[in-house]
């Protein structure tokens, strides 16, 4: 038996991390005189040593590596004797131990994405002809939130195994056609799809106890439909994956997973528009403009008989919002209102300034010597704002909606700088 501190060719065993029917998994350390390194080495037990099967293995593992959804081989050798296959470490364990860890489910959008990655790692063993033919949560390492596949021990190369009559897997796992032998690509999208469901669910399609019974159930029993809590679209993946007739499952791994990022996606977008202020522009540019400062206070004294009453504003909608998720919620809200503002500052202005040039037309005087004497006040006329003098005669015609804000505050400091008093304001 092994045990830690031992020794075997470069690697001192440190803990046992694993053990199956092809022999034990240990976190090793392989030191040299500058560093340490974590490796997993698998261990086969004496009476399973086959020298072809390892080969095989190894072989097929080489084949796999170079995708991050799949752990890649570091070693294969006979060191005095002792097979060993060695691999990167995986230090969060794997999917069924976590799975332990949450009861059995996890969040909707945390059982996608380790899906999405499973998938991604399927699709590059397929394209490498390679079918893995045991994917169940024992066999799915993490890195963080990284899936990565691994134990390629009883994988074979994909053109070999369409009519191999080798029944090899784990029961709860194995689709219909697996029980007579027949794997392809649609075995392993099955066995996903089993996986899937169980993250949701917290619990198995088929987990009757007896081989007999689970079998049956399998090829001919219809799996419980899922919680009508998981979204429809999600639903419909599940049980699509699982399909008894594996021509009606999804037919690559990418397919599959591309349903997955556009389920993501939708419900992405749906969180986003749901955090989102329902403002309406005019009040974007209201309720930004509330909040500025007045630059200029007042200077000159108001005449005794001048009083001030508060120019008449169209009922504010009370709008309920919600606060957003996340900066780039933020970021877009503050984008608009900074965009609304540069518009009505550039169309109140240019506005301002042509009305300034018709009283100075009319006048032949300083556009604001003349403000000064007829003292402009602000009106509401069917629901757009103007400029009266004392005596309701016209000056600017009613024609500003919210930007009139804005103007009003241009002529105050306008004024303001030329030590004209305030303007008075009443409702008309």
């Amino acid at each position: 038996m092994f045990r830690s501190g031992q020794q075997i060719g470069s690697y001192i065993l440190v803990q046992r991390i694993g053990r199956g029917g092809f022999g034990e998994v240990w976190l090793a350390e392989r030191r040299t005189k500058f560093v340490t390194t974590k490796v997993a080495v698998k261990l086969p037990l004496d009476e399973q040593i086959d020298a072809e099967t390892i080969k095989l293995e190894a072989t097929l593992w080489e084949q796999a590596s170079g995708h991050p959804n799949v752990l890649p081989i570091i070693d294969a050798d006979d060191y005095d004797g002792q097979i060993v296959i060695v691999s990167e470490y995986a230090p969060d364990g794997s999917l069924e131990l976590l799975l332990e860890k949450t009861n059995g489910t996890l969040p909707i959008s945390k059982a996608v994405e380790l899906t999405i990655g499973i998938l991604s790692g399927l699709e590059f063993l397929h394209s490498r002809q390679i079918i893995h033919r045991d994917i169940k949560p024992a066999n799915i390492l993490l890195q963080g939130d990284t899936p990565r596949l691994t134990d390629f021990g009883i994988s074979r190369a994909m053109k070999t195994t369409s009519n191999s009559k080798n029944i090899a897997g784990t029961p709860f796992y194995m689709s219909p056609e697996a029980f007579d032998g027949k794997r392809t690509v649609q075995t392993d999208i099955w066995s996903v799809g089993v996986i899937l469901y169980q993250m949701l669910s917290g619990k198995l399609p088929f987990s009757q106890s007896s081989q007999g019974e689970l079998l049956a159930a399998i090829i001919m029993r219809e799996a419980e439909p899922l919680l009508s809590s998981i979204p429809p679209e999600l639903r419909r993946i599940v049980m699509k994956a699982i399909a008894k007739q594996s021509t009606e499952r999804y037919q690559t791994a990418r397919e599959m997973r591309d349903d997955l990022q556009s389920f993501l996606l939708k419900v992405s977008q749906n969180d986003f528009q749901a955090t989102q202020p329902m403002i309406e522009s005019s009040q974007l540019f209201s309720q930004a403009t509330e909040k500025m400062p007045i630059p200029f206070q007042q200077t000159a004294k108001q005449e005794p008989n001048q009083t001030h009453q508060p120019i008449l504003v169209k009922e504010s909608i009370k709008i309920e919002t919600k606060p957003t998720k996340n900066l780039q919620s933020k970021k877009f809200l503050a984008f608009a209102v900074a965009a609304l503002l540069l518009l009505s500052v550039v169309g109140g202005g240019y506005y301002l300034m042509r009305d300034a040039e018709k009283i100075s037309s009319t006048t032949n005087q300083n556009p604001l010597e003349n403000l000064e004497d007829i003292q402009p006040i602000t009106f509401l006329k069917n629901g757009k704002y103007g400029f009266s003098d004392i005596n309701k005669k016209l000056i600017i015609e009613a024609k500003y909606d919210d930007a009139y804000l804005l103007s009003e505050g241009l002529i105050r400091v306008m004024l303001n700088k030329n030590g004209v008093s305030l303007i008075k304001r009443e409702t008309q």
